[in-house]
């Protein structure tokens, strides 16, 4: 939950009081979440060879954002 949390732009404030626990126990979570995703990254990504990438691009504003972002995406089959 606190990882989605985190994608939704939630601040580490808000997930202390509805958690109930500790910014450093949050942060550590958070932490270890990203030692496994580099984990996992390094598993499937590293050192494949892709023969055909195609890649798509989106412009558009994101939710009550001033500006609008770039989303890039990379596929392959």
């Amino acid at each position: 939950m606190v990882l989605w949390s985190l994608v939704e732009g939630v601040d580490l404030s808000v997930m202390v009081r509805y958690t109930g626990h500790g910014d450093a126990t949050i942060a550590r979570g958070l932490n270890r979440m990203g030692e496994h995703s580099a984990g996992l990254h390094n598993l499937f990504f590293r050192d494949l060879v892709i023969a055909l990438v195609q890649f798509d691009e989106l412009y558009a504003r994101v939710r009550t954002s001033e500006k609008a972002r770039w989303l890039w995406l990379a596929m392959t089959r």
